[in-house]
This record gives C-alpha cells, structure tokens and sequence, in this order.
C-alpha cells in the first residue's frame, strides 16, 4: 500500500495501521478513513484541511482525495478525507434557467473547485428550469439526478454525473454464483416498499409511470415538480418510481478484495436462487488493510414503463 500526500509518495514515513475507503454513489460521496502512527514524522508536513491524499494498492487506487480532519491520539491519530472538496457543500439558494444537464454540472463542479463530467447523458438535454434549495452543489445534482435518472460520483477531482441507465446497459464488472446459505451474504426483498405507479402532475402536465412487478401495490402522486410538457413529466416519474422501487431488493456480498466492486458497476449473480439477476453496486467499502470488500447493491429493473 503506497500513500500520497499533495502529489508526493511519504509510505516510508507513516506506518498505516488501517485504511478503510468507501466508494458510493448516489447521495455520498466517496471517503477514506486511515489511521496511521508516528504521527510526529506526519505533523512534519503540516498537514492541511483541503490536501490532497491518495492511496494506491496493487492497481487500485482511491483517486485523489481531501483531507478533512486528523484526529490525534498520543502518537496514532486518525486522517478523515472525502473525494469532495469542502466548497461543494456550501450552501445556497440560486435558480437556473434553459441551462442543458452538461453546462449545470460543469457550472456546480466549477463552483467547487472541481471538474465536471457527464456519462450516458444526451449532451443536449435542457432543463427549462431548476431551482438550487439551500443545497450544496453535490447535494443540489444528486436531487436533480433522481428526476433525470442520473447518480453523482465524485473520483479523482471531478464530480460526475452517470446516467443509471447507461451504468446498468455496461458489461457486468463481476459474475458471482451465490447459493442460499452463502457465507457473507445479506439478501433483503421487501415487496411492500415497491409502488404500483407513480404520477408526476403540475399545472402544465401530467403523466403516469407504471412498474408490472407491482401490481396491487400503493400509487403515489407527486405535485411539487414543475413539469412543462407530458414528456418532461413522463420522464420524470419513470426515473423516480424506478429509484424508489430498486431499493425493495437489496444485497450485500462481503468478499476478499475486489476492486472490481465499485459503485455503479453491474453484477451479474446466478446460483439458482432469488438473488439470480442483474444487480448494481451503490456503495463498497474497501478495507485496503485487511484485504476485505463489501459492496451493497440493488436490482436492476427493467420493466418500469
């Protein structure tokens, strides 16, 4: 395991005792909790809220990240950081007009100190409005993502917007054969939390999605979105009954490392039992020191019309 810090290698300095990195989409973002001793060498080069640290491990490796806390304890402490630098959670009110998805990412990620990037996403698609609520940049995409059917990852200095669609269209990253009394297995279907249908309704326009998996289940009515036409309106309630209904299944699969695991990849599982499908990962967490990975997941659904 090699560790940077500001762009220059200092692993012969700092004894790592433990490295936990956390990769996620969707509302996080990605974080690393080291823990590391001879903290007196380390407190040598002044280490800063906002430096950047990295950390490889035999091909793998977290991107750049930035230094939040150290948390210090006699001669071990503590290095928290996050792959969002700290302007991307202040706060404010702001309104966006006829902007396309493209030009409002790159604006909120420049705003942040950061890059943008969109993935899957027609480059062209405007949004005739949206309105920033009190909301940090990442915090303000990730609620805009949920109606347009994209999720924010933040790796390596850019905050990126990843259509879930086009993340679950990818060839899967890992196929794994599960069987029911798999070790390191946590399987959950919880039918209640699925929607049979959900409407998005404004005074401009309405429309309906419609999910055939649940039939019979409740309906929900949404009429705080400003939908202008029946297509911006079908297009959002599909995204939105789709993101809620995916998390009525969940997996979690704990493993030796495997950075193939990561958030928005797609797993492939088969074994012969209800977990037989296509999954996508939503958060893994890498325990670099100890070699571990566990990596929740949700179904991928297709039949939301």
């Amino acid at each position: 395991m090699r560790l940077f810090w500001s762009g220059k290698e200092i692993t012969e300095y700092c004894n790592i005792t433990g490295c936990i990195h956390r990769d996620a989409a969707g509302g996080k973002s990605d974080s690393l909790d080291l823990q590391l001793d001879r903290a007196s060498v380390w407190y040598r080069w002044g280490p800063e809220e906002g430096d950047e640290i990295e950390i490889t491990e035999t091909g793998f490796s977290t991107g750049v990240m930035y230094l939040t806390a150290v948390i210090p304890n006699g001669d071990q402490f503590r290095i928290l950081a996050s792959g969002l630098k700290s302007a991307a959670n202040r706060r404010t009110w702001a309104g966006y007009e006829n902007m396309t998805l493209k030009a409002l990412v790159e604006r909120c990620a420049a705003e942040s100190g950061m890059d943008g990037k969109i993935f899957g996403i027609d480059e062209g698609m405007r949004l005739p409005y949206a309105m920033r609520r009190d909301e940090g940049c990442a915090a303000f995409l990730a609620r805009i993502g949920r109606a347009e059917g994209f999720k924010v990852k933040t790796y390596n200095g850019a905050i990126r917007a990843i259509s879930l669609q086009f993340a679950e269209e990818q060839i899967p990253a890992a196929r794994i054969t599960l069987n029911a009394k798999q070790d390191g297995v946590i399987y959950r279907r919880r039918k209640s939390l699925k929607y049979a249908s959900l409407t998005v309704k404004s005074p401009w326009a309405q429309a309906t999605a419609r999910d055939p998996e649940a039939e019979g289940g409740n309906s929900k009515v949404i009429t705080t979105l400003p939908a202008e036409n029946p297509a911006q309106a079908g297009r959002w309630a599909r995204n939105l009954l789709r993101e809620m209904n995916r998390q009525a299944e969940e997996l979690t699969i704990e493993q030796t490392f495997n950075p193939a695991m990561a958030a928005l990849s797609r797993v492939e599982i088969n074994g012969g039992t209800d977990m037989d499908g296509s999954w996508i990962v939503e958060e893994a967490e890498h325990d670099l020191k100890n070699k571990t990975t566990s990596a929740k997941m949700f179904r991928v659904l297709t039949g939301i019309r």
